[in-house]
């Protein structure tokens, strides 16, 4: 499943909570009950900020081109209590960019420039690298990141190059996809674009721009992307990070954004955003002028590019829907802020959110939030219904779940469900077929089966076209034939693609098939064709063949009519010898060989480059490694920042380009288990280690390994069969923001080093920060 990591409001009454300076500009007098669904969203924000650890956030609602509400929740400093107010300044991120994409509209209604002119008509010397480019880059391909080139924050994180000098800098950057073949997040488009359009018109900068075509007119006294005004404009608030594990707050310190700020420099409060929304539910206009043309809007509110998980992306703008409705949205994060802005032009209704914090689940959850407490047909639906039969725990085996508990409860009035590592989902009331959608999105839904004294035996997932089955703790699942009539196809099945064979096995009475790298699949039973289709996806099934003997000789995976994949029964007599045990690789490995020859070396200090091949970036990289339970890491890219990385048996801190932060948790746990000599000594830093399977790769053979960590994904490690090199490492890493994210990481140009066998080229790949190239210069004994 996805992880959202959203919770659901809590709709009951405001009890001493820090809800400061209320402000209702407008009202809408007539309708009783709207007057009452605005309190009872803020009664919900105000529990929102407290669950999810939010010092302080701002909130304005614009209906019919009035501000209906504007409250400030909690406090803009924790230190001296200071509440936030509509007037607190915040960092508004990401949101900066719609004013990047409405500014180009409003010089493409002058004649200006048009969207699909060439950045290098105004910039010619901007010529980042494309792959397999039909033409120009364009000032639409930059605005709706379908240039091919990913994210490449390094570039402006640490604040001190200049917008000119990071765009040339950019210029080395190797693109990650095809052009305009699919979404890839940049910020530094932006930029160059905001000097684009700058130069246009002859502005002396985009901020110049800015001030003059959106600021002044539509009376954002309250704003500005000028560092230097921040603390002018209004007071800001300070920036903050919670932590679960201590239970406290981080003051962070607040970075200088102006290098970055078509992309997301911009600060402001929510009574200068509200006219901000207000002139876009009005298509340009405000005040009665008309300042940018419907044509426009056209533009920018148009699917450009597919994003995916049900949303597109128009010209600095998030494109969903809602019930029906279109959702036109942004979100913004920069360190210490987080930003929403959402319109739903149907209904003239639209939002802003801002808080000090670098980013929340709030922010994707206010959307169905507010749109469900203000237009749903019942803003507390669901709470007579008896949730007895649903309430348990089911257990969840599938994606990143291995025997997991689902928890099923009432809160806040509504079914809700407990996602392990992630949140409580709470639940709308089902619908004709009795899905269950999840409050904060419609991609998500759940559905019980059957009831055995009164409880539900099954819980079902529905997301992504799949279905998962979550039978409830406890119950056993009913065979549907014989179970001997399965025995037959129960073996391993051998792929040459796959690194070890597909298992059909039988799972909860039900024969399944266990796919290397995926997860167990439950299998219906066959159909007239003989083909079963995964209970998780009809558009996917298996079919085994029997040969002329009787025995079941082959198994096919079809995705839809079409063969997907065919594997051949293992024939045990010709298998060759069994698969080697941990015990046999780790001699063949020479650990113990190693481990002594690092001990008696006092560790190792490692010296090289890391360059990241997606921003065009390299700097210099020191490792050292003085013992099992320590080591530092430091990265200097110069003016672009440094990473420094330290951990002992003390602590486990790591600035990154100038966010520090002492890491705890499971973030503690995965950069212990990371640590250098992890690689080599796996049953030190891993709790067990499995051999999965054995095939070719590349005319040589490999070996495929699986690591677990209590608290952490797995690893996959693929290993030479001959040599005992790791080649390759797959799994994902837990991400403060995101959640976890996938890797691959290759290792090559092995070396033998006193006695330690040592890879001097290291490539991790993640779809964020694409690949990262570290090559050793130099590895020395820390003895000498």
């Amino acid at each position: 499943m996805k992880k959202t990591n959203i919770k659901q409001p809590i709709l009951r009454a405001l009890t001493g909570v820090a809800v400061s300076a209320l402000m209702t500009v407008a009202s809408v007098a007539d309708d009783v009950n709207f007057d009452i669904r605005l309190e009872k969203l803020a009664e919900a924000l105000e529990e929102k900020r407290q669950e999810l650890h939010i010092p302080g956030m701002a909130v304005a609602i614009i209906k019919d081109d009035k501000i209906i509400m504007a409250r400030g929740f909690g406090k803009s400093d924790l230190e001296t209590g200071t509440a936030v107010t509509p007037e607190t300044v915040f960092g508004i991120g990401s949101t900066s960019k719609a004013f990047t994409s409405t500014l180009v509209g409003m010089l493409a209604d002058e004649g200006k420039l048009t969207w699909d002119d060439a950045a290098t008509k105004y910039i010619p010397w901007f010529t980042p690298q494309l792959k397999d480019a039909e033409g120009d880059l364009t000032i639409r391909d930059m605005l709706s990141h379908r240039s091919g080139i990913s994210r490449n924050d390094i570039l402006w994180a640490s604040g001190k190059v200049g917008r000119e000098a990071m765009m040339r800098e950019s210029l080395d950057a190797e693109p990650l996809t095809p052009f305009r073949k699919q979404f890839n997040y940049n910020n530094v488009m932006y930029v160059a674009t905001g000097m684009a359009s700058a130069k246009a018109v002859g502005a002396h900068d985009w901020d110049t721009l800015l001030e003059t075509r959106i600021l002044e007119p539509l009376d954002m006294d309250s704003t500005t992307s000028r560092d230097a005004r921040v603390d002018e404009v209004g007071t800001h608030a300070k920036g903050y990070r919670w932590n679960e594990d201590t239970g406290s707050y981080t003051l962070l310190e607040r970075k200088n954004t102006d290098n970055i700020g078509a992309a997301g420099g911009i600060h402001s409060n929510v009574l200068d955003m509200a006219n901000w929304v207000r002139f876009h539910l009005n298509k340009g206009s405000f005040k009665g002028e008309k300042l940018l043309s419907d044509a426009q809007y056209g533009e920018m509110w148009n699917t450009q590019i597919q994003v995916g998980g049900g949303a597109t992306y128009g010209l600095g703008w998030f494109l969903r829907e809602w019930e029906g409705k279109k959702i036109v949205e942004h979100g913004g994060n920069i360190l210490g802020y987080a930003a929403q802005v959402a319109l739903m032009p149907e209904e003239n209704l639209g939002f802003v959110l801002l808080a000090n914090v670098t980013a929340s689940p709030l922010q994707q959850g206010s959307m169905p939030l507010v749109w469900d407490t203000l237009l749903g047909e019942e803003a507390e639906d669901g709470a007579s219904e008896s949730f007895d039969t649903f309430i348990g725990e089911y257990t969840a085996n599938f994606g990143p779940f291995n025997n997991a508990t689902f928890t099923v409860k009432e809160q806040n009035g509504r079914l809700a469900v407990d996602v392990p590592g992630q949140q409580v989902f709470e639940l709308k009331a089902p619908d004709e077929e009795g899905k269950r959608y999840f409050v904060i999105t419609n991609q998500v839904a759940v559905s019980f089966d059957g009831a055995e004294n009164g409880k539900a035996n099954q819980l079902k997932m529905y997301q992504n076209g799949m279905t998962f089955e979550l039978p409830r703790k406890g119950v056993v699942v009913k065979a549907e034939v014989d179970i001997e009539t399965l025995q037959p196809f129960v073996g391993d099945y051998e792929a040459g693609r796959l690194p070890a064979p597909i298992k059909a096995q039988i799972v909860n009475n039900r024969l399944a098939i266990d796919v290397p790298g995926e997860m167990v699949y439950e299998l219906h039973l066959p159909d007239e064709k003989g083909h079963r289709q995964f209970r998780v996806n009809p558009q996917l099934s298996a079919k085994f063949t029997v040969g002329d003997s009787g025995a079941v000789e082959k198994l096919a995976i079809y995705r839809g009519e079409r063969k997907a994949l065919e594997a051949t029964r293992a024939n045990k007599a010709e298998a060759g010898p069994q698969l080697p045990t941990v015990d046999d690789i780790a001699k063949l490995r020479k650990v113990k060989e190693q481990v002594a020859a690092f001990q008696k070396a006092g560790g190792f200090r490692f010296k090289g480059t890391l360059t990241m091949k997606q921003a065009g970036v390299s700097g210099t990289l020191e490792n050292i490694v003085p013992n099992e339970d320590s080591f530092e890491q430091h990265v200097d890219f110069g003016d672009y920042g440094q990473i420094h990385t330290v951990v002992n048996p003390e602590k486990a801190f790591m600035d990154n380009l100038g966010d520090k932060q002492n890491l705890t948790g499971i973030y503690e746990t995965q950069i212990r288990r990371d640590h250098p000599l992890a690689g080599l000594d796996w049953a030190t830093y891993y709790d067990q280690v499995l051999v999965v399977g054995q095939r070719e790769h590349k005319g040589r053979k490999v070996l495929a390994l699986r690591l677990k960590k209590e608290g952490l994904p797995d690893v996959r490690i693929m290993l030479d069969a001959q040599t005992g090199d790791v080649l390759r490492a797959r799994g994902r890493v837990v991400n403060q923001l995101t959640g976890p994210v996938p890797f691959e990481t290759t290792f090559s140009d092995y070396r033998d080093v006193n006695g330690l066998r040592i890879p001097f080229k290291v490539n991790q790949f993640t779809p964020m920060a694409g690949n990262i190239l570290i090559e050793y210069e130099s590895v020395e004994p820390i003895a000498d």
